[in-house]
């Protein structure tokens, strides 16, 4: 679809997939109990939906952030697994005009208990998190994005507050459309 007919066409319900893949990096040793890296490979597929409704936008999505083992955790000798952490997201946004819009944020995460050559540790998470947003228009194609987000219960991990300012810029070359030659 060429720019002008993206810009002129009716937004409909969108639904999207991603994969995030997570590698083993950082280093990493057998013998101690803390480490900056994993040792293992972890997935997160994830599906979503967004619906306009007007000036309003719903948004839904869903993953899981699935881990292998880790066959040389502390002191070295022990399997280390993690059961899936699942993980529900939504969003209701309302526009004002192009580049200037709010919404309200809302995720909540399950699961992920890690067991140690089969022993359960108490550590099973489910924790939720409200946030805000705003986007601001700067100048031409660009704005400032303002976040804010903060744990409404946190059953295991730390609970914090977050405050976020990020700048938003859009750079489209408009090439023509090709012409029929007759």
């Amino acid at each position: 679809m060429w720019l002008p007919e993206f810009v002129r066409r009716t937004p409909s319900t969108t639904v999207g997939a991603s994969l995030t893949i997570a590698a083993p990096s950082g280093q990493y040793f057998p013998d101690k109990l803390v480490n900056v890296g994993t040792n293992r490979w972890a997935f997160k597929p994830e599906i979503g939906v967004s619906h306009p409704a007007g000036k309003w936008t719903l948004e839904l999505a869903g993953g899981s952030w699935l881990f292998a083992e880790n066959g040389s955790a502390f002191p070295g000798t022990s399997t280390r697994e993690q059961h899936p952490l699942l993980s529900l997201q939504s969003h209701v946004g309302y526009t004002l005009r192009p580049r200037l819009w709010g919404a309200v944020d809302a995720t909540y995460y399950w699961g992920g208990r890690v067991v140690t050559d089969d022993v359960p540790a108490p550590d099973r998470q489910s924790n939720a998190r409200l946030g805000l947003t705003a986007s601001l228009p700067a100048w031409a194609g660009s704005s400032v994005k303002l976040a804010w987000a903060a744990g409404a219960i946190t059953r295991v991990g730390g609970n914090f507050r977050t405050w976020s300012v990020g700048w938003q810029a859009t750079s489209i070359h408009v090439p023509r459309p090709p012409t029929s030659s007759r």
